[in-house]
């Protein structure tokens, strides 16, 4: 199990590896949506933006949903948790996936 800041330095490593992973020419958000839609494939009770801003804690707050990215303490506990998922080939964790599948809702 990963503890401490070393569980951080992974989430925000791989955090920043999703995000920038992109074909060139390709939309930068599109592998992103790609992971959101198959969040909702597998967890379709999840599908609507207000059940995800609720899970993800957001309570109708506007912000980005990028900034949601930011969380890598509550990733990091995640990732320790091993509460994740696999989706488009990438384990990440629940909050990540959740992030993806709301940017796929609302872009």
């Amino acid at each position: 199990m990963f503890v401490g800041a070393t569980a951080s330095a992974i989430a925000a490593a791989a955090t920043v590896l999703a995000m920038r992973v992109v074909p060139s020419g390709e939309d930068e958000l599109e592998p992103i949506r790609r992971i959101g839609r198959a969040y909702l494939d597998q967890v379709p009770e999840e599908s609507s933006r207000t059940e995800l801003t609720s899970v993800l804690g957001l309570g109708g707050t506007v912000i980005s949903v990028e900034s949601v990215f930011d969380r890598v303490d509550a990733i990091a506990e995640e990732f320790a948790r091993r509460e994740t998922v696999v989706l488009d080939g990438w384990t990440l964790s629940l909050t990540e996936a959740r992030a993806a599948a709301l940017l796929y809702l609302t872009t």
